[in-house]
């Protein structure tokens, strides 16, 4: 009897560490669990936080770059009605025309070199119609290229025409105000339409 109680006080002994181990076990489990659910609710938070942010600075950016894009293609716009829109008896008011839209350098580029070099004695007028632009490439925050592709109508002697043709214009950002900074002319071949 007294091996029996032995056996019983032993096993009880086993039975009460087993299970005062198995608790205290299954308490470190479950702090465990909270800390990490804690941990996971913070954590999500804060993606939930920077996928706001990233949101905001993405619109920014958007809305940096449709800015950039709109007050380029106003400059360009801009400055081709004054290089374009002229005739025999305004054609000299051209460069002071442009000088708002334009840096010093290409104004003076484009100046005559001559005086009286655009004089003429036939009465006509020339027009830009029919712009659209589109931007080339952005090489960086400061400069920009622009294709242009419009109709250039000339009027000589109550007789019109017109010619399709491709302008690219660099523009610049010089004190937070874009400028064209450079223009290149080019007319199709055969004067063929260019397709839309």
């Amino acid at each position: 009897m007294k091996r029996i109680n032995k056996i019983l006080i032993i096993s009880n002994i086993v039975f009460i560490i087993s299970l005062t181990t198995v608790i205290n076990m299954n308490y470190k489990n479950y702090k465990n669990y909270i800390t990490s659910e804690k941990n996971l609710a913070t954590t999500k938070d804060k993606v939930k936080n920077y996928d706001t942010k990233i949101g905001e600075l993405n619109k920014k950016i958007n809305t940096k770059d449709s800015d950039k894009i709109a007050k380029v293609n106003e400059i360009s716009t801009q400055f081709l009605n004054s290089f374009f829109n002229y005739d025999a008896l305004s054609k000299d008011k051209i460069y002071d025309n442009i000088k708002p839209y334009s840096t010093p350098s290409l104004v003076n580029k484009l100046k005559p070199v001559k005086d009286n070099e655009l004089e003429s004695d036939v009465n006509y007028k020339i027009s830009i119609s029919n712009i659209r632009l589109y931007s080339k490439s952005i090489q960086d925050d400061n400069n920009v290229s622009v294709l242009v592709l419009a109709d250039q109508e000339m009027s000589v002697n109550k007789v019109n025409s017109t010619t399709p043709i491709l302008i690219e214009l660099k523009l610049r950002n010089i004190d937070n105000k874009w400028l064209v900074d450079d223009l290149l002319i080019n007319k199709p071949l055969k004067n063929m339409p260019f397709i839309d």
